[in-house]
């Protein structure tokens, strides 16, 4: 028996050890702070050397790089003889910049096309067994219903516009000029 108490007596010491030990403050303007390059987080970094391997070039990268090469090297003198030219490589730049910078702003616009022309699909699939522009009526019900669900804002706008474009068409409609009078 002796031995159990002496067992509570240690943890019951143990316990008021560490309840009075150190505490952290409760105020924050006393709290030391410790910039994050001090913590003990991130090892040193490693010695390891880095080893280049050279790959061999895919099927067709000789073609692609003589062709680039080619274009690059010959750019000046075309966009000099042919104005055209160079307008329509500025051109095709810009675009391609441009929708490197949507893509890379809204992650998921790729995904949301793929679904798109999926509904494009299932719609003209659905309608192949009717004739003529029935089935790209189904493919454009496909496109519009998925479009609705991959853009559920743009979709409330587009709707929210063609009930007022209807209500106004409606209210003209029942508001037509009375026909002239035609005396012979």
């Amino acid at each position: 028996m002796s031995d159990s108490i002496q067992k509570f007596f240690d943890f019951t010491a143990q316990w008021w050890k560490l309840t009075n030990a150190e505490k952290p403050p409760s105020h924050p303007k006393e709290r030391k702070l410790v910039a994050i390059k001090d913590l003990p987080l991130y090892p040193d970094p490693s010695t390891k050397p880095t080893y280049l391997v050279e790959r061999d070039p895919l099927p067709g990268q000789h073609v692609f790089k003589s062709a680039r090469e080619f274009i690059q090297f010959y750019s000046d003198t075309l966009k000099e003889n042919f104005g055209f030219v160079g307008t329509a490589k500025d051109t095709a730049v810009n675009t391609y910049t441009a929708v490197d910078n949507y893509v890379q702003r809204e992650g998921a616009v790729i995904p949301r096309t793929i679904f798109i022309t999926l509904g494009g699909m299932a719609g003209f699939y659905w309608g192949m067994r009717y004739y003529g522009l029935r089935k790209f009526l189904y493919a454009g019900i496909g496109l519009t219903t998925v479009a609705a669900f991959c853009y559920p804002q743009e979709a409330m706008i587009i709707a929210r516009t063609s009930v007022e474009h209807a209500k106004r068409t409606y209210d003209d409609f029942k508001k037509a000029p009375e026909p002239a009078n035609k005396n012979k």
